[in-house]
C-alpha cells in the first residue's frame, strides 16, 4: 500500500469518525454505540464544528495527490468530497432549519426515532 492510499484511508477513517460523533443518532442506527450518550448538537457552536469538519476534509482529500491513489481510494475520497461538499451546502442553504419542521425527521419525532434505534438492554444503555 502506498503512502497516499494509506493517506486517503486515515482520512475516510477519521471523517467517518467525525460523522458519527456529529450525528450521533446515525451513529446509532448504523450500529455504533460510542455516541449513545448524545443528542446532536442544533446550536450555531454545532454547526460551526460541523462546517470545520467537512472544511477540513475537503482540504486534506484535495491534498493528497490521485494520481498515487488505487481505485478503491480513489473512490472513497470521490464519496467522501461528495458528502462533506453536500454537508457544506446544507450549512450554507440553512438546511437545518427546514428541519426544524419536518414531520419524519425534526424535534417532534426525537424521542419516537430514540425508541425505535437505541437499546436499552442493560442498565448502562438504558441510563
Amino acid at each position: 500500500m502506498t503512502e497516499a492510499n494509506r493517506a486517503a484511508r486515515a482520512l475516510a477513517d477519521r471523517y467517518w469518525d467525525d460523522l458519527m460523533e456529529l450525528d450521533p443518532l446515525w451513529a446509532t442506527q448504523v450500529g455504533d454505540e460510542r455516541f449513545d450518550d448524545r443528542l446532536p448538537d442544533p446550536t450555531e457552536g454545532g454547526r460551526e464544528r460541523r462546517r470545520a469538519v467537512n472544511e477540513r476534509a475537503v482540504s486534506d482529500a484535495d491534498a493528497i495527490p490521485r494520481e498515487r491513489l488505487g481505485e478503491t481510494e480513489r473512490t472513497t475520497l470521490d464519496v467522501l468530497r461528495a458528502v462533506a461538499d453536500r454537508e457544506l451546502t446544507g450549512l450554507h442553504f440553512r438546511t437545518d432549519q427546514v428541519m426544524a419542521v419536518a414531520h419524519l425527521a425534526g424535534p417532534g419525532m426525537l424521542l419516537a426515532t430514540l425508541a425505535s434505534i437505541q437499546r436499552a438492554d442493560t442498565p448502562e444503555r438504558a441510563e
